[in-house]
């Protein structure tokens, strides 16, 4: 069983006041009514009171971000949990007062302030005894994101959910998630509400979130993560282009393309630049601007045809992004392409291979 060393405070400082001032979602002395909030809150589970009922005093602020949530959780006497196998996010639960006992995959360990932290995996039963005064700190990310964010840094998740080690004690691994989860209540509790939040930020925040949950925690995909890998062959990229190339509106992403033709994002990246000078991401973008400018110089007069149209068709949804990009390609603006007389066979553009330069 794990516990802090001695001489190891019991609480760990996390800024003055509430952790999520504003953002309260429960707050009651009954623990049947804590019992049934707290479910519908978070995940189906069991909440027991080994306390006097006197020391009974649930708190419960949460802010849910899309994907990722932010919490903080206190619940006054000594109290247990027992989680369901029902849950479709990770959780990883900090203590900042008091400590808690985890029992998970037939391994028991205990939580401390300025010690190890827990970890639920989606879809994995749990079971935890809060001390009394226990305080703890959460940050939960959906399992699709995980999947998403595993697919960004270069690696196919696969249709399985991630198995996260259920105890980390591991000092940097600590400080990384609750550095990320600090940061994001910061960045919460500096506007009035969520809706000022620009969605950039927000969004920004939150993949920076789940990338520290993939990297520094471990789990059954680590090993794949931090494995280095080799470029693949011509014809791997040659059917990934051949893919591209069969489009008729943007419909593949770099991670679809590595799956569908049997590698990871990375290995495709790694194939792409060798055999071609460019990463898929910027082949796709030259490949669907030149398909953009090839239907506005075809487009018939009077056609009813519009610029935003054929930019949302390839993928462009910002115009403004849209008009500046095709401006540096092709020296003009789409609205100007669109107003010319469709060229002529012997004039039109190819509209084959984008060219990677």
């Amino acid at each position: 069983m794990t516990t802090a060393p001695a001489g190891r405070p019991d609480r760990v400082p996390h800024g003055d006041g509430p952790f999520l001032p504003g953002h309260v979602r429960l707050r009651t002395t009954d623990p049947e009514a804590a019992q049934r909030e707290t479910a519908r809150l978070l995940t189906p589970h069991r909440l027991r009171n080994y306390g006097e009922r006197s020391e009974f005093d649930a708190r419960v602020e949460m802010v849910e971000l899309g994907a990722v949530s932010l919490l903080e959780m206190r619940f006054g006497a000594e109290i247990s949990i027992e989680r369901a196998a029902r849950s479709r996010h990770i959780g990883v639960l900090i203590p900042v007062a008091g400590a808690f006992t985890a029992r998970h995959r037939q391994v028991e360990f205990t939580c401390t302030p300025q010690g190890a932290m827990a970890v639920l995996s989606p879809g994995e039963a749990f079971h935890m005894r809060w001390s009394r005064g226990c305080t703890v700190l959460s940050l939960r990310v959906a399992a699709d994101a995980l999947r998403v964010g595993l697919g960004r840094l270069g690696h196919d998740a696969g249709p399985a959910p991630l198995k996260f080690e259920p105890c980390v004690a591991d000092p940097t691994a600590v400080q990384a998630v609750r550095g990320v989860t600090q940061l994001l209540a910061a960045v919460v509790g500096s506007y009035p509400s969520l809706e000022r939040i620009p969605r950039t930020l927000l969004h920004r925040l939150c993949e920076q979130a789940v990338s520290t949950v993939l990297i520094a925690l471990p789990h059954d995909r680590s090993l794949a993560l931090f494995q280095e890998d080799s470029p693949i062959g011509g014809r791997a990229v040659r059917e990934a282009v051949d893919l591209v190339m069969r489009e008729s509106e943007a419909r593949h992403t770099v991670s679809g393309l590595a799956r569908q033709v049997g590698v990871t994002v990375r290995a495709l990246e790694l194939g792409f630049r060798r055999e071609l000078g460019c990463t898929p991401t910027s082949y796709l973008q030259r490949h669907r601007i030149q398909r953009a400018h090839d239907e506005l110089a075809d487009a018939v007069p009077g056609s009813g045809v519009t610029v935003m149209e054929v930019a949302m068709r390839w993928g462009f949804g910002n115009a403004g992004r849209f008009a500046t990009s095709y401006r540096k390609e092709f020296g003009t603006t789409p609205s100007v392409t669109l107003r010319r007389q469709p060229l002529t066979d012997s004039s039109a553009a190819s509209g084959g291979d984008a060219r990677c330069g």
